[in-house]
């Protein structure tokens, strides 16, 4: 084969997959830096995206930010993140990504 360019596939194992979570309650005006850090206070340090939703008027795409947040975590630290119950000062819900 040589230096020939070929496709191929990598197969990633269940256990190595990133865990995806979604927290609710966390109100679109809160600065999505602060929930970083509380996150990163209590050992989880991952970049957290806002969840948005898309709204098409008169063919304009425009993002609402939805009150939920994207947390892609190992799977080492799922259950340090499905026990924290606030951030901020908030009352929070935890639940697998669907």
């Amino acid at each position: 084969m040589g230096k020939q360019e070929s496709q191929h596939f990598t197969y990633q194992l269940p256990e190595d997959k990133p865990h995806k979570f979604v927290m609710c309650g966390i109100y679109c005006e809160l600065d999505i830096s602060l929930v970083e850090a509380n996150l990163g206070a209590q050992g989880i340090t991952q970049r957290v995206p806002r969840m948005h939703t898309e709204n098409t008027v008169n063919s304009e795409r425009r993002k609402s930010p939805l009150p939920l947040v994207l947390v892609h975590i190992p799977r080492t630290k799922r259950q340090k993140l499905l026990e924290m119950k606030t951030i901020s000062h908030l009352r929070i819900k935890i639940e697998e990504l669907r």
